[in-house]
């Protein structure tokens, strides 16, 4: 599916050519031998041309195309553990008195 959706993401948009889709089934075209798969993105690109945000991250994501999360940690370890230290100390003294 990746390589499908791949190729779908980079079709131009022609008046017609997505939408033209609707209602396709294997037996309208036997010769064209098209998977379930390829059927599956079609469907998700039409929804995708007409301006459906999930759809159009689905073929992102699908195509291997997913920003990646990241998550930066960085910073002085020696302070933050002090920091942490104080913190401690100041809820076992709020605890007990």
């Amino acid at each position: 599916m990746q390589e499908i959706a791949k190729i779908v993401l980079d079709m131009p948009v022609e008046p017609g050519e997505v939408t033209d889709l609707e209602g396709i089934t294997f037996e309208d075209y036997p010769d064209v031998n098209l998977t379930i798969g390829e059927l599956s993105v079609l469907a998700v690109a039409k929804k995708a041309k007409k301006g459906d945000v999930a759809a159009l991250t689905f073929l992102r994501d699908t195509a291997g195309e997913k920003p990646a999360e990241k998550v930066e940690v960085s910073g002085d370890i020696t302070a933050a553990t002090e920091d942490i230290k104080k913190m401690i100390a100041a809820a076992k003294k709020k605890g007990n008195g």
